[in-house]
């Protein structure tokens, strides 16, 4: 049961990201511009942010050390 379970929240996120990302490629021009350093460093703190709501601790030291990791290759703040 516990596997099923598994699946079926693997097959949701799945479909949550396909439309995600279909919703993405139809809204562009086709051209692809990278984002700023400034857009990058937004998008680390409000990761850096959700983190008070991961409840695992182990998970939430790696996610950090991860931003952390991404906020020193950028030069965030």
């Amino acid at each position: 049961m516990r596997n099923l379970r598994n699946r079926v929240s693997a097959l949701a996120l799945a479909v949550v990201m396909a439309s995600g990302m279909v919703t993405a490629v139809s809204a562009s021009d086709g051209v692809f511009t990278p984002p700023t350093n400034d857009q990058i460093c937004a998008a680390l703190d409000k990761a850096e942010d959700a983190l008070a709501y991961v409840t695992n601790a182990y998970l939430r030291a790696l996610l950090q050390k991860a931003i952390d990791a991404a906020q020193t290759r950028y030069g965030c703040v």
